[in-house]
């Protein structure tokens, strides 16, 4: 899967803007690929109150064993404040590089 040249702003309703989830661990090369988005004040929880809000979401506590092999690269992240992270990364195996917050 690949998300790339997106465009994802002012999010109007509550919770994550983009959640990425998997039952299984992804082989090598089947991982998602996210790259080259902007992310623009996605967010309209407080950012210091309950979970939530953030740009991106991979996977949640429960998925924690999962090995995702996915990579984020080149995004920009602006106003991304939810829960006091622009990304949660849950699982194991992804990257990340060249990203800007």
């Amino acid at each position: 899967m690949k998300v790339h040249h997106c465009y994802f702003h002012h999010k109007e309703n509550r919770g994550n803007c983009y959640n990425i989830a998997f039952d299984s661990d992804n082989k090598v090369g089947q991982g998602l690929l996210i790259e080259y988005n902007y992310f623009l004040h996605p967010d309209i929880s407080d950012p210091y109150g309950d979970a939530g809000g953030e740009a991106v979401e991979i996977a949640d506590s429960s998925q924690c064993h999962i090995y995702f092999r996915a990579i984020l690269r080149y995004n920009l992240l602006e106003q991304c404040s939810g829960d006091g992270e622009p990304i949660t990364n849950k699982p194991s195996g992804n990257l990340y590089y060249n990203n800007s917050w």
